[in-house]
């Protein structure tokens, strides 16, 4: 698969603006316009991409040539004036690519442009994995809160009635105390809920680059992954590991190019020397030229030591060992989360399709007989309890759910890429 740059035309970046616009004059936002909004507005991600598009153009700093060397004297020759007079002396030398040490320079910097590269892609992956994340995490604290706001104001029901009750002398103090707590016990969780609630809003406006009360996530609905790869297939095509392949490949290149700069590089040289004459042998002649063709050759005293190609050596084995690892420490990711998704969607499942219903129907009977005076308060509020925290953990296993899922959507979409 062959990676590119995508450069944003003015066009793009104009049309990105408005439909980002057109989100903010909603109240509501789906998961996947959050999710590409966030990727438009985010700052960092904006700098990472620059700075990509500052390391491809190493590559073309590689492909430069090394410039010549151009040297003047000026020879005023004092001490032969009956022949030499002054005169101009210039040498210039060019250096010569005899092992093609350029070659590997571009090598080296392309290796390098695609971790970078492979490194944004996963940056700009990780992004919208952490978007996602947030938009669900919001919708579902937004949830709970609906549900300990239900719960508190039943409580309030039955203090209302309760204090009524009290009044008239058809219960007893401890009783009617009892409820009062209860109701208090029940604010300071609506409190928290409520409070948890609005810092997630603010990370999820924060992202977004908008007011924490603008734009609210709306309900939500999955589809469930099938299929999954398995994971020899997927540990081809993930990012992590691709990006080490080019280190090692870079750092193979790196070993090249330190062989090739220990072995001779000769350099052409030329010079040219122009002198007046001082005691001329024909009348006609008043100057004198001198042409010189030469080759320069560096003597090699200082980099006969081989520890550069030894420790280039051990680089290269680093790298192959660290992907090794990273290989096994991403299959152990992937088995868990696939492990964690199964588990959390038979609990989602079985919530959803018999004990959330059934719940709310005991919650009924509860509630009706409470009222009718057949059951006493007590089982009434073990019945609220109940219902309350029969649906917190719905809503508990639906967000480790969601983040496996997120997770393991995350590693697919390398696939599909």
């Amino acid at each position: 698969m062959k990676l590119k740059i995508f450069k944003l035309s003015a066009l793009t970046i104009a049309l990105s603006f408005l439909s980002w616009s057109k989100i903010f004059a909603q109240e509501h936002i789906s998961m996947e316009d959050y999710v590409q909004s966030v990727i438009i507005f985010h700052p960092q991600l904006k700098a990472e991409k620059s700075q990509l598009d500052a390391t491809a153009l190493d590559q073309e700093i590689a492909k430069m040539r090394e410039d010549p060397t151009l040297e003047l004297q000026y020879a005023h020759n004092s001490e032969s004036k009956l022949f030499h007079g002054p005169g101009v002396e210039g040498d210039i030398s060019i250096p010569i690519d005899w092992w093609n040490q350029r070659k590997s320079r571009i090598k080296v910097a392309h290796a390098a442009y695609e971790q970078a590269h492979l490194d944004f892609q996963m940056n700009e992956a990780e992004l919208k994995q952490l978007a996602r994340q947030v938009y669900i995490e919001t919708w579902i604290h937004q949830e709970m809160e609906k549900v300990v706001s239900a719960y508190f104001a039943s409580l309030v029901d039955v203090y209302e009635r309760d204090s009524i009750q009290y009044g008239l002398g058809a219960i007893a103090e401890i009783d009617f105390k009892q409820t009062k707590i209860e109701k208090e016990k029940a604010a300071f969780e609506l409190l928290n809920h409520q409070q948890a609630k609005q810092d997630l809003e603010i990370i999820f406006a924060t992202l977004l680059g908008a007011e924490s009360n603008q734009l609210k996530p709306i309900e939500i609905s999955y589809n469930q992954l099938v299929d999954l790869p398995n994971w020899e297939l997927l540990s081809e095509q993930l990012w992590a590991l691709k990006q080490k392949d080019w280190e090692i490949k870079e750092a193979q290149e790196e070993f090249t190019l330190i062989k090739k700069e220990r072995k001779v590089s000769p350099e052409l040289i030329a010079g040219v020397e122009h002198h007046f004459l001082k005691d001329p042998g024909t009348p006609d002649q008043h100057t004198e030229n001198k042409w010189t063709v030469g080759i320069g050759i560096p003597l090699p005293f200082s980099n006969r030591n081989k520890a550069p190609l030894r420790q280039q050596n051990i680089l290269i084995e680093k790298a192959h060992w660290e992907k090794e690892q990273l290989a096994l420490t991403l299959k152990q990711e992937w088995m868990s989360t696939i492990n964690a998704y199964q588990k959390a969607q038979q609990k989602v499942v079985t919530f959803e399709n018999s004990i959330l219903k059934e719940a709310d129907e005991w919650l009924d009977q509860i509630e009706f007989a409470y009222k009718s005076g057949n059951v006493n308060w007590i089982n009434y509020v073990y019945a609220q309890n109940n219902w309350r925290d029969l649906q917190l953990e719905y809503y508990d296993n639906l967000m480790v759910f969601w983040e496996s899922m997120i997770q393991l959507q995350y590693w697919i979409e390398q696939i599909e890429d």
